[in-house]
């Protein structure tokens, strides 16, 4: 191999390697916009104007910024502490297009419709994502979020792993049948 090849194969190792660490500070912005309380706009403009948010156990797909900002409006969660681990970021050869597999760990308060109490809640689970590189920017074009714990703080996981309490969701729920 010829020094220009070298130097052009590290090139694009470099450039693969930035591309992963903006993909991390991509993720990391998302937390930030939610933690501790939802920053709607700013949360909202880390996806494309057709991006989709999917949470695949409350069978919910969002499709585009206005889709997402509604949801965003009736979320039942109203504080949240994200604990992101990355597992996994593939980034495409031609580093225009991306996708990725995060952990989740997260303490939360998630708004009882029944009770009108705040019931503080564990979740944990998985955020697959896919993204895209828009104007040299990374964007998401699509998160889906699936829940491996969602269970009141009090009872644990210990008997149920994944809680669609209805009083929880009903806000959720409600939104989805006008969308």
């Amino acid at each position: 191999m010829n020094d220009s090849n070298k130097i052009e194969e590290i090139l694009k190792r470099l450039e693969r390697l930035e591309a992963m660490e903006e993909i991390r500070h991509l993720k990391q912005r998302s937390a930030q916009a939610a933690d501790p309380h939802m920053k709607i706009d700013m949360f909202v403009n880390l996806y494309t104007e057709d991006g989709i948010m999917e949470f695949t156990n409350w069978e919910t797909v969002l499709r585009g910024r206005d889709e997402i900002r509604a949801f965003l409006e009736v979320n039942p969660f109203t504080w949240m502490f994200h604990c992101l681990i990355p597992i996994r970021i593939e980034v495409a050869d031609d580093c225009r297009s991306a996708t990725a597999r995060w952990y989740l760990f997260e303490a939360a308060t998630v708004h009882n419709s029944r009770t009108k109490e705040y019931d503080p809640v564990w979740v944990a689970g998985f955020y697959d994502d896919e993204m895209i590189k828009v104007d040299g920017e990374w964007k998401l074009t699509h998160t889906a979020l699936t829940q491996q714990i969602l269970c009141n703080y009090k009872d644990g996981w210990g008997k149920t792993r994944v809680s669609m309490d209805e009083d929880w969701l009903k806000p959720v729920d409600d939104l989805k049948q006008n969308l």
